[in-house]
């Protein structure tokens, strides 16, 4: 079984929880019709062409960051990955992309990656199954892809998974047509008030999983801080239990809270679901903190109640 928990990318945001699949025979069936296709037994070398691969075939993604100047890359790239038995895999078991860092810094900074070479596992929905660091051998190499390959499979079966805007939005942000992969506090100052969410609507978030830029003019008011709607119906929900949709801890980032007593907010790509809750956080350290332990941040960051005034920010 997957050890990512359920945690689930989109668009830099992680959810930590479960939701039906599709049945399993049409997820076979279409996965079959595919498969009887041409697919690539190539690495690719663009990743919206890779994802896409992947999101049809119902495949795992391999992530392979490389550079030029990399030595230990290149003695990747003729020992491994360019091995028959390798491309054998590609499209079968897994679909291949090898990234340059110097062209795809907004990847790079989604997925962490901090030295070469990097290869990220990334399940058809977006979750990252596995990252490793440095050379490896061919053959631990295919045993870690064909293990990827059971665990996906397995996954299917247990009907684990998200929505399907990650890879979309994982996508824009390497084109530089979003402004997903970029820092971007959880709030800003307009016209004198705090918007929250980044003006994004929090129900599109957590109903739909999908950013959707809302309308100051459909707009709602919950605990000092305001929030953009994208339609009257989502307006309208969030009127009814804005609780349900509005970040938790005003969208501060719990872990800072915690540990520092500091009402820090969070950035709009640093978030995740912790039982159908949104939390920000401050740092990629603070989020990776809080997938240890949730329940520890989330049961003593709840025990202190917050006001907008209490809220470290340069707005």
């Amino acid at each position: 079984m997957s050890t990512c928990m359920g945690l689930v990318l989109v668009a830099g945001l992680v959810a930590m929880e479960d939701q039906a699949l599709p049945s399993v025979a049409t997820h076979t069936s279409l996965r079959q019709r595919l498969l009887e296709q041409q697919v690539s037994n190539d690495w690719h070398t663009e990743f919206n062409g890779a994802h896409a691969e992947a999101r049809d075939l119902g495949l795992p993604l391999v992530i392979h960051f490389h550079a030029e100047w990399c030595d230990a890359c290149e003695r990747m790239q003729e020992s491994v990955l360019n091995q028959p038995a390798m491309r054998e895999r590609l499209g079968r078991s897994a679909v291949g992309v090898q990234l340059d860092v110097d062209g795809n810094p907004k990847l790079v900074s989604i997925f962490n990656v901090t030295a070469l070479p990097t290869d990220v596992f990334v399940r058809a929905d977006g979750c990252v199954l596995s990252q490793s660091t440095g050379g490896r051998s061919l053959e631990s190499y295919l045993a870690l892809v064909d293990g990827l390959a059971v665990e996906v499979a397995a996954d299917a079966t247990d009907g684990v998974k998200l929505g399907p805007e990650a890879w979309h939005q994982l996508a824009e942000s390497e084109e530089g047509s979003s402004e997903f992969g970029d820092s971007k506090c959880v709030m800003r100052r307009e016209n004198g008030e705090v918007i929250g969410m980044g003006g994004y609507s929090p129900v599109a978030l957590a109903r739909d999983r999908t950013w959707l830029q809302g309308r100051p003019e459909l707009s709602a008011r919950h605990e000092g801080i305001k929030y953009y709607f994208a339609t009257e119906d989502e307006l309208a929900a969030f009127q009814a239990d804005p609780s349900r949709y509005a970040p938790q801890l005003l969208g501060c980032d719990p872990v800072v809270l915690t540990s520092q007593s500091r009402v820090l907010p969070g950035r709009i790509e640093l978030g995740l679901f912790f039982k159908e809750q949104i939390y920000f956080f401050a740092s990629d350290t603070s989020r990776s903190m809080f997938r240890t332990n949730p329940r520890r941040y989330v049961d003593s960051a709840g025990m202190v109640e917050l006001d907008v005034a209490d809220i470290e920010t340069s707005m």
